[in-house]
């Protein structure tokens, strides 16, 4: 019994450091989009992980279905993510995010916009 309380208690911080890891990566790539992309699945796995656990510790399958719900979300949030990337980097050629302080004003916006019709 102390051997499964020792594994188990060791696999729960193990899963909580990989949720404040992740965590802390959301806070520290704010301005690029891949950054949090990646620290969000770090949370998504760590949280995949804690379900998996308590799962196998109370002898019931509802957290190991559980966690296959999340792998199914954490699959679509990856693929809209990474468009929402690609069609980002096409129209600003970079994925960093600013803070708006480049941000061109509405007059500045609306002449660009007739430019590039003109153009098309």
């Amino acid at each position: 019994m102390e051997e499964i309380t020792k594994e188990f208690s060791f696999l729960v911080s193990f899963s909580s450091m990989l949720f404040f890891t992740g965590f802390i990566g959301i806070l520290r790539h704010r301005k690029s989009m891949i950054g949090i992309l990646m620290s969000l699945e770090i949370m998504l796995l760590a949280t995949n992980l804690n379900c998996i656990i308590f799962s196998n510790v109370l002898k019931d399958l509802n957290g190991q279905i559980f966690s296959i719900f999340i792998l199914t979300t954490a699959a679509a949030e990856v693929a809209i993510g990474i468009s929402l990337i690609i069609l980002f980097y096409r129209q600003y050629d970079s994925t960093i995010l600013d803070d708006g302080e480049d941000n061109i004003d509405e007059q500045e916006c609306i002449h660009l916009s007739q430019n590039k019709a003109k153009q098309s």
